[in-house]
């Protein structure tokens, strides 16, 4: 799927060879796809992508030209945009076409080369597509991969110690430090400039889609219509090239989109992770039912756990090394090299904040670190006592020190403030991670990556969408039947929103349904326990991480880690705050077996 390596200089007459030593690690090892290339005087492109990527490229004849990898669709039209156009807009407006190309909906990364003069890219407003860059002393470099840009000769791949710190504490940085002291990551709603003649590179921010709304609807009522009338249409926008299936969870978000979709017509199957016993697949499978859907589920079909940590160390996405979440849907048959819709990042947008959120004071630093920026990585208190490096110490504190002012600096208004928190330092990492990575052999339809979408819904008061009441009674008013068969997720009970003499009978039915998956499921495999794809990478990574342990002495105290990550193995209970450390072990384990085994 998505991936590029793009080299651009002055003097070096080589680029393609420097290209082609980083072709190795910006696809997943053994992957087959489309490769092609772009070039002129001053610089080469080269991409690698699956079949079912839109992948489009366009060259004048002076030599300019421009690579766009996915879906944007426009914000005053329901246009995709093409690379002509893209070129066209670039050359005629310059720095005025970048305001344009940000408010673009959609997961997709681009790239303009106007002749020997100057070079602009970019990626979606969210900042889920990943885009990594390097400047020399007369040369560019960007690419999807971190590891990529080891190639140029001028490259410090040496790890950087507030980087490191940041990235296992916020589970991917959000800032634009990589683990890597010359890499960098193209910040949210930011593009690249770079002029050729003069070597100087320029970064510009643009505000974040929605967050100069204002508030203008302060009815449940008119609330509800704007809702549903802008979630119908980011569908209807996004769905214009077909999609051929729906990732389905049991809980509300994936739900509501496929049933605005399935009322436009689309007629995706709908695929279920996990196994077929769970709460999650059996009401997941109970909507398909209604809508007269095909219901699959994956029944954690993975990779070997040996090829996910390989590929993590080829990717280095987000930031370079360990997500919580590794690359698990390339072996699921019924969505690979298919568009599917996706309820990601839609809980996001509709859900900033719960009412018990801002009983505990959640305008103040420390409830947005716990809850949020380090609620998915390395505990701080955890990771402060295990440095034992006095440049990685200091490296903690400035981390830390960072965060806050980035935190600081976000909007004023505590709600606003709070869903920019969740976008920039979750969504980024976990929304982004699972979309891009899992893109090489799906690719992704995300309508809740809809500027005109949040815009609308950033309008609303935030009153009307605590507890996600908003997002509940649009639901219910748009998809009733649907609404009544109750909402599950990993972490929480059946729930239906709306109660009839039946649903009253459903949970008796769900044990009873759970009962015969898992007697048919240890019948067949003679085990009832199945492991799922992110336990399996996670304990072979463990596994590793603790016979590896002493090439990570010079930065961690050996013993204390042995004995956490040992106290992790033992601990098995399920709950919130069992969760949240086992998070932390997790990144612990990746970062030792990265440090240890990545290529530099």
């Amino acid at each position: 799927m998505p991936s590029f390596t793009f080299y651009s200089s002055k003097d070096n007459p080589h680029l393609s060879e420097l290209v082609s030593k980083s072709t190795d690690c910006v696809v997943p090892s053994m992957f087959e796809g489309v490769r092609g290339n772009l070039k002129n005087k001053c610089s080469y492109l080269n991409w690698h992508s699956g079949h079912q990527a839109p992948v489009e490229h366009y060259q004048s004849s002076d030599g300019s030209y421009a690579f766009l990898i996915g879906d944007a669709i426009a914000d005053t039209s329901d246009d995709y945009l093409s690379a002509e156009e893209l070129l066209t807009m670039v050359t005629e407006q310059r720095e005025q076409a970048e305001a344009g190309l940000i408010r673009h909906s959609g997961f997709y990364a681009w790239i303009v080369v106007l002749a020997d003069d100057c070079i602009y890219c970019g990626s979606d407003p969210f900042g889920f597509f990943p885009i990594y860059y390097f400047q020399g002393k007369d040369s560019l470099c960007i690419s999807t991969s971190l590891n990529a840009l080891h190639a140029h000769p001028e490259y410090d791949a040496s790890v950087d110690p507030v980087g490191f710190c940041r990235y296992i504490m916020e589970n991917g940085c959000s800032s634009d430090r990589t683990l890597e002291k010359s890499g960098k990551r193209l910040q949210i709603s930011r593009t690249i400039r770079y002029d050729l003649r003069s070597g100087k590179l320029t970064t510009t921010q643009f505000p974040y889609p929605g967050s100069l709304a204002e508030k203008r609807i302060h009815t449940l009522e008119a609330g509800i219509k704007l809702a549903a009338e802008a979630s119908i249409k980011a569908v209807k926008r996004h769905t214009q090239r077909g999609i051929d299936s729906c990732m389905l969870s049991g809980g509300l978000d994936s739900r509501q989109l496929l049933g605005i979709a399935h009322q436009l017509g689309h007629r995706p199957v709908c695929v279920t992770t996990g196994t077929k016993h769970t709460y999650e697949s059996i009401n997941a499978r109970r909507v398909a039912r209604n809508l007269g859907l095909k219901w699959e589920c994956s029944m954690n079909k993975t990779e070997p756990g040996q090829k996910l940590l390989d590929d993590e160390m080829y990717l280095t996405s987000l930031g370079g090394g360990f997500n919580n979440t590794p690359m698990s849907w390339a072996e699921i048959p019924s969505i690979r090299g298919s568009r599917y819709l996706t309820g990601l990042f839609f809980d996001v947008l509709m859900y900033p904040m719960d009412s018990v959120g801002i009983e505990e004071g959640f305008c103040n630093f420390s409830f947005a670190q716990n809850s949020w920026i380090h609620n998915f990585g390395v505990i701080p208190e955890i990771l402060e006592d295990l440095l034992v490096n006095d440049t990685f110490i200091t490296g903690f504190h400035q981390a830390i020190e960072e965060v806050r002012a980035e935190w600081e600096a976000l909007p004023s208004d505590p709600i606003r403030r709070q869903w920019q928190t969740v976008a920039r330092y979750r969504a980024r990492a976990h929304h982004g991670y699972i979309s891009w990575k899992n893109a090489f052999y799906n690719w992704p339809i995300i309508p809740a990556m809809d500027v005109p979408l949040h815009e609308a819904i950033h309008s609303i008061a935030y009153e009307l969408m605590l507890d996600r009441k908003l997002q509940n009674e649009t639901f219910m008013a748009t998809s009733p039947d649907l609404a009544k068969i109750p909402l599950v997720s990993v972490s929480s009970k059946p729930r239906p929103l709306i109660t009839t003499r039946k649903t009253r009978y459903y949970r008796k039915m769900e044990r009873l349904e759970r009962r015969y998956e898992r007697l048919k499921q240890k019948c067949s495999n003679g085990n009832s326990k199945t492991n799922t794809a992110r336990t399996h990478c996670w304990e072979l990574a463990r596994q590793q991480a603790i016979e590896q342990v002493d090439g990570a002495s010079d930065i961690f105290d050996t013993e204390k880690v042995l004995k956490l990550i040992h106290a992790s193995q033992e601990n098995q209970q399920c709950n919130k705050r069992n969760y949240r450390q086992k998070y932390s072990d997790r990144l612990l384990a990746g970062a030792i077996y990265w440090l240890v085994n990545r290529p530099v």
